[in-house]
């Protein structure tokens, strides 16, 4: 058997968590990796990553793409940054608040958005415009 392949849909007990930080849990992301249709080279933006559950997933299934996590709760981004570190893989951690923090990134192909910290309009706004 080739295991040169990878199947979304970590087992949620192997993230480290921490409480107070929010996490997709692993039935609701593999549906959203499903329906995010990812392709080689693509830009996400997973916006609100908390644990960084969805966009370890995306860096895993699109490793030549760039996966940008951001999120604005420190705890979450020293946990995201930890569990890149476990998963291995190198994701552009933004700390900020959307949609400013989205700024200065390249547009968006394909966009998660796990929590918008009340700016949904102006979230869905700048990423329209990116």
């Amino acid at each position: 058997m080739n295991d040169n392949f990878y199947s979304p849909g970590i087992p949620d007990e192997d993230f480290i968590r921490e409480e107070g930080v929010p996490m997709t849990k692993n039935e609701i992301r593999v549906l959203s990796l499903s329906k995010l249709r990812l392709f080689p080279g693509a830009v996400v933006y997973d916006i609100g990553a908390g644990s960084g559950s969805v966009a370890i997933e995306c860096k895993l299934i699109n490793p030549e793409g760039r996966v940008f996590a951001i999120e604005n709760n420190a705890p979450a981004i020293t946990l995201i940054k930890k569990n890149s570190r476990k998963f291995g893989v190198k994701l552009e951690v933004i700390e900020g608040t959307a949609p400013s923090a989205l700024n200065n990134l390249p547009p968006a192909d394909r966009i998660f958005l796990g929590g918008s910290s009340g700016k949904l309009e102006g979230i869905l706004d700048m990423c329209d415009r990116k």
